[in-house]
């Protein structure tokens, strides 16, 4: 089924919010702080790019649902440029863009609304202010999300039109016990793709991997986009086999497939979990949760195959989930206090925590501490003797993969320009010395989530 026969009947389902993320791209510190703290008293998750080159990828990677600018970046030729690139992508995402502007006026609204910006907020920065509309904002947003059944860039449906049908599905099994199956594909190594040939291609592959999958699977299978380059078909009256050779299907047409970067030609793969309704009790958030662990799965074994769920994984794969914390700091006190808080609340973690402490950046750099597969957050110190910081937080992105490693900054420096420096770098969060260890577990815990994408 496509959205093009959707039936009308279906046009007012309900829906599920993931952790709504904000993007603030700014070069001044002091405005990052007063907003980022202001949110995440809120619980958002709040990033934060110092430059445009950075704000672009954080836009693509993270899929926030609002963007905060300072005006700065939209001056020029170069600045115009960029903001065209942020609005239309907000606008396919149904998403909202404030700009910091130094003064503001009719004149300067105006010509705002003109350019698809949705608020001018004056500077000095009033963090009521702004957290008030924001939050109004992204109130409007989720009516949107909820109205909306079909994903703008692949024209496949979204999550809400997936829970729907889960439902649906479900409810079915228990008049009937007719097997439904639900599987997810992940297009393996997609950040690669983005990394290389450039977003705009990257999207092409998405929409290329959603034309091939509604070509091969049959007019009653249902495909939805679950979040950037993982989909989710739901293969009513099917079971897991039959499942399976519809999959496999699409599988070799997908890897058989050229793409053209207008460098040269490459091919992708993807990875599938499958599992089935076998329950009449059976919850969508738990089959989803085993196609999940069945594409773990496929993923470790190699990827660019197919899994099914069995019994014999968890029926909670985050408590196997393993996430390694390394911490790099040269002072010792801090160094102890940091590992000690960790292990003694580990169990209020959803993952199990692997800890490693480092004495300096030379310590660090010289110990074997990458393992190809595993998911790592390092607490980084800025000012170390010998390797500094900043030097090893530049090998650390030139040389290892960046979508299994997040990195925060810890800085005792005053000087706001260091943290958009460790921005600017390739940091994805800083933390402020004195450190407040309840601050550090829950901005820590939210770069997990990111890490792992739950």
């Amino acid at each position: 089924m496509t959205p093009d026969n959707l039936p009308s009947s279906e046009k007012g389902a309900g829906t599920d919010y993931q952790q709504e993320t904000i993007l603030i791209i700014d070069n001044c510190f002091d405005e990052i702080e007063i907003i980022k703290k202001s949110l995440e008293e809120d619980d958002f998750t709040v990033l934060a790019a110092p430059n445009q080159l950075r704000g672009m990828e954080l836009m693509y990677e993270a899929k926030p649902q609002l963007i905060i600018i300072d005006e700065s970046f939209t001056e020029g030729d170069k600045g115009k440029k960029f903001l065209s690139y942020v609005t239309r992508h907000l606008e396919a995402h149904h998403g909202f863009l404030i700009i910091l502007s130094g003064a503001v006026d009719a004149a300067s609204l105006i010509n705002a609304f003109h350019q698809n910006i949705h608020d001018l907020v004056e500077k000095p920065v009033d963090p009521l202010l702004i957290k008030e509309l924001i939050q109004n904002r992204l109130r409007y947003k989720r009516r949107i999300d909820k109205a909306v059944l079909v994903d703008e860039l692949t024209g496949t449906f979204n999550r809400t039109y997936m829970k729907t049908k889960l439902h649906e599905m479900i409810a079915w099994y228990k008049r009937t016990e007719d097997p439904g199956s639900v599987a997810i594909l992940d297009i393996d190594h997609f950040k690669k793709v983005n990394d290389r040939y450039g977003h705009a291609t990257g999207d092409q592959v998405l929409k290329t991997f959603a034309d091939i999958m509604r070509e091969e699977t049959r007019e009653s299978d249902i495909v939805c986009r679950y979040g950037g380059e993982e989909f989710v078909v739901l293969l009513p009256n099917t079971c897991p086999e039959d499942a399976e050779t519809v999959i496999e299907r699409v599988r070799k047409h997908v890897e058989s497939t050229p793409h053209d970067s207008g460098e040269g030609i490459f091919h992708v793969t993807f990875s599938t979990g499958i599992t089935f309704i076998s329950s009449g009790d059976a919850d969508p958030e738990q089959l989803v949760h085993q196609a999940d662990q069945a594409l773990y799965q496929a993923k470790n074994d190699g990827r660019n195959r197919i899994r099914h769920f069995d019994t014999a994984m968890s029926a909670n794969s985050q408590f196997e989930t393993t996430v390694n914390l390394l911490i790099v700091e040269d002072a010792e006190l801090i160094r102890k206090m940091i590992r000690d808080y960790f292990i003694k609340y580990e169990n209020e973690f959803s993952w199990k925590l692997h800890i490693e402490t480092f004495k300096d950046g030379d310590d660090f750099l010289n110990r074997e501490w990458y393992t190809d597969g595993e998911k790592y957050v390092i607490l980084l110190d800025a000012i170390m003797p010998g390797t500094d910081g900043f030097d090893t937080l530049k090998i650390i992105r030139q040389d290892y993969p960046t979508d299994s490693i997040v990195v925060s900054m810890l800085t005792g420096l005053t000087d706001g320009n260091y943290v958009i420096e460790a921005l600017k770098l390739g940091a994805d969060d800083y933390l402020l010395k004195p450190l407040d260890m309840k601050e550090v577990t829950k901005r820590t815990r939210r770069l997990i989530e990111r890490l792992l994408k739950v």
